[in-house]
């Protein structure tokens, strides 16, 4: 089974996801951003993918895959992104070469399995 860490504070999306996934792969979920980057600091492999929403806020998606970057580049390189498509313009920029790493929500079924399993190889 693939592992995958997933990162939003919105507890609905978290359920909703661990429930599409859970046949494929094993998911630790969290909605506390700080309590996330926490355990992705301590771990000494990094999970198949790392899918981490952009806008919590306690510490952004952005600030927290920059954390794991300075601390861990190759744990960094396993993040894939979520968000509701704000457009933000911070958001905008961070993802100017990250799309192909990227989905917003709301997401169907089928769109977040390929997601996944595009991002995962």
């Amino acid at each position: 089974m693939h592992e995958l860490v997933l990162i939003d504070d919105e507890e609905l999306i978290v359920a909703s996801i661990k429930r599409i996934l859970r046949r494929s792969h094993t998911v630790t979920a969290f909605t506390s951003s700080s309590v996330a980057l926490e355990h992705l600091l301590q771990r000494s492999e990094a999970p198949d993918l790392v899918l981490c929403d952009l806008s919590m806020p306690e510490i952004t998606g952005i600030e927290l895959y920059d954390s794991v970057l300075l601390e861990n580049p190759a744990l960094a390189r396993s993040f894939a992104f979520m968000s509701g498509g704000g457009g933000l313009a911070q958001e905008n920029v961070f993802l100017a070469d990250k799309r192909e790493r990227y989905i917003q929500k709301p997401f169907n079924v089928n769109e977040l399995r390929d997601f996944v399993a595009r991002t995962m190889t």
